[in-house]
């Protein structure tokens, strides 16, 4: 791109960030700060774009576009773009701003689709269709970066590989070579995985029960039982756990409470602070007003401080007594003989 071509859309964009940024912002954007920030930001951009050091230029840009928005900006940063060779994210950029700028001038308009042009002679075209469509969690990549589908996709000239994943679904995988100016389409099927055949049951022949004796008459007996219990408890009690874990909850909620009270008293402060610098009211009251909010202030955001350490402190060690309580209940099995049958009943608490 020549400095001729630079030069005016360079100017346009300043006088919008300082100028119709102003006048086009609504209430909830940015800041007077934020704006005059973004001035500096573009200006500093400028100077370096017209010395040549395109990369310092875009930052520069990019830092005022954060601060205050502007489809103008965007201008400034596809000419550094295309200056760095990056002409698919200099295409993205002159395109944004015509879809952002329905009512730029007719001169301007031609001026960047002129531009578009020449940049799209320098990339590859790539659009995919996948069947089906609607498959559940569809993800489609070029060289591992997520695509849109429905669009064409813009590709640096040359070699790249194309996957597409859906649940349920084998993943395709094809590999295809794109020349500058060249628009490709390629279509990508989904199969299903291969079922593995299901083996037919074994049935195995009947077995030969043989006749079975009557079971012994067994002599009745006294009721025996020989009981058994779990392994010893190891570790501290379950308790200490659940006392340990009340108190981290009780710290944690006074941690979050006094840091919203230290926060609200701030606010108070700060809001004193604009009225005395405003003139507005007595004077004298106001700095008593604004003493009290900054000592409660500091004073909640020291209880803040020391209720996150002592939740801190009460989470590890929540973990670590949680790591070595033996939480299990007592296990006691039994078992009795009976006099029927010779009967083997099993009777435990658990």
């Amino acid at each position: 791109m020549q400095r001729s071509w630079f030069a005016p859309l360079v100017l346009l964009g300043a006088l919008s960030v300082g100028g119709a940024a102003s006048a086009q912002t609504p209430p909830e954007g940015p800041s007077v700060a934020d704006r005059a920030e973004a001035r500096r930001h573009f200006q500093l951009g400028v100077a370096t774009a017209t010395r040549g050091q395109w990369a310092a230029a875009l930052e520069e840009f990019q830092s005022a576009y954060r601060l205050a928005p502007h489809p103008s900006v965007r201008v400034n940063m596809a000419n550094c773009y295309t200056h760095l060779d990056r002409p698919i994210e200099a295409i993205a950029h002159f395109e944004q701003f015509l879809v952002e700028s329905p009512s730029a001038p007719a001169a301007q308009v031609t001026q960047v689709e002129a531009q578009i042009a020449q940049l799209r002679s320098r990339v590859g075209s790539l659009q995919l269709t996948v069947s089906p469509p609607d498959a559940m969690g569809l993800a489609v990549t070029v060289d591992g970066q997520a695509i849109s589908l429905g669009r064409p996709t813009h590709v640096m000239p040359g070699h790249h590989v194309v996957e597409a994943l859906g649940e349920g679904y084998t993943t395709v995988h094809r590999e295809v070579d794109i020349a500058a100016g060249q628009a490709q389409v390629l279509n990508l099927t989904l199969e299903r995985p291969a079922m593995a055949p299901t083996p037919l049951p074994v049935v195995a022949p009947a077995p030969v029960v043989a006749a079975t004796p009557p079971p012994p008459t067994v002599a009745p007996t006294a009721p025996s039982q020989d009981p058994h219990t779990d392994a010893p408890r190891r570790g501290p009690p379950p308790a200490v756990f659940y006392a340990v874990a009340g108190l981290t909850g009780a710290a944690a909620v006074g941690w979050i409470t006094a840091g919203a009270l230290a926060l609200s008293a701030n606010s108070d402060f700060d809001a004193t602070v604009n009225e005395i610098q405003g003139g507005a009211g007595n004077t004298a009251a106001l700095q008593a007003r604004g003493h009290d909010e900054a000592t409660r202030a500091s004073q909640l955001a020291m209880w803040s401080d020391v209720a996150m350490g002592v939740t801190l402190v009460g989470t590890v060690a929540s973990v670590v007594l949680f790591l070595k309580t033996d939480f299990r209940a007592p296990v006691r099995v039994g078992a009795t003989a009976s006099s029927s049958g010779a009967t083997l009943s099993v009777s435990g608490s658990f």
